[in-house]
């Protein structure tokens, strides 16, 4: 049976069954199902019995560096790695599960541009904090962007933005790279909200002005001072470029 379909699963031991339609399928990496029984309430991806489309590579963590990433889980949030490896009947390695992420404000790309100003910032600022620890532990970092953040809270955690999905995470020496994963978030989460509402032209003046800087994040915080919201600081922003470009 290929491993989407599996519908019986082990996490530490103990069987478990996947009920329902998944909550979300990956392009890529697998499917994700939301299992929950007493205290417990899991997103469990389980990965693609086949690359998608056809590749040799690898398209998820072998099992040695899933198990490292369980060892470290709990020192990175909100940083979510995976908690538990997932295996078959058989014991075979076939997906990862991590805490659910209950989405309490509405979908997060809408629900970040109306968080109020500080919390914005005091929520990135908490996962920009865990990158240094991360690559101390040889993880490089990949694929952040608008659809792997919540704003929420798991089960026994604050409320928060979580980073989610360490499917293309892997283990290096060199983990240079992790240096610009903050920026690459914040300009994707910009794209995401410029596209949404504006023309391409207009996303490609925003980035011209914020690839000018060396800090994203830095570049909002000091241009959003005197806004409730972010998203009020970008209406305006934006409305600006409009008026002298257009």
């Amino acid at each position: 049976m290929k491993r989407e379909f599996i519908k019986n699963i082990i996490i530490n031991d103990e069987l478990f069954e996947l009920k329902g339609d998944p909550i979300g399928r990956g392009e890529l990496s697998g499917v994700t199902y939301r299992l929950r029984r007493d205290n417990l309430d899991l997103a469990v991806k389980l990965y693609y019995h086949e690359h998608p489309f056809g590749d040799d590579d690898s398209w998820y963590p072998d099992i040695h560096t899933l198990e490292y990433f369980t060892e470290i889980s709990h020192d990175v949030y909100p940083i979510l790695l995976s908690h538990y490896k997932v295996e078959d009947e058989n014991h075979n390695y076939v997906g990862c599960a991590s805490p659910f992420i209950e989405e309490t404000r509405g979908p997060t790309g809408d629900a970040i541009w109306n968080l109020p100003r500080d919390s914005f910032f005091t929520y990135f600022y908490k996962i920009f904090g865990q990158i240094p620890k991360l690559s101390k532990a040889g993880v490089v970092l990949d694929d952040w962007n608008i659809n792997n953040i919540r704003l929420g809270n798991p089960v026994s955690y604050e409320e928060g933005i979580y980073c989610f999905d360490d499917s293309n995470y892997f283990l290096s020496d060199d983990v240079s790279s992790n240096n610009l994963i903050d920026n690459e978030l914040i300009e994707n989460i910009l794209c995401d909200y410029i596209e949404d509402k504006y023309s391409y032209d207009l996303q490609s003046k925003v980035l011209e002005g914020l690839k000018s800087k060396r800090n994203y994040i830095d570049f909002l915080e000091k241009n959003s001072l005197g806004y409730a919201t972010i998203g009020e600081f970008l209406n305006d922003y934006t409305s600006c470029l409009k008026k002298k470009y257009y």
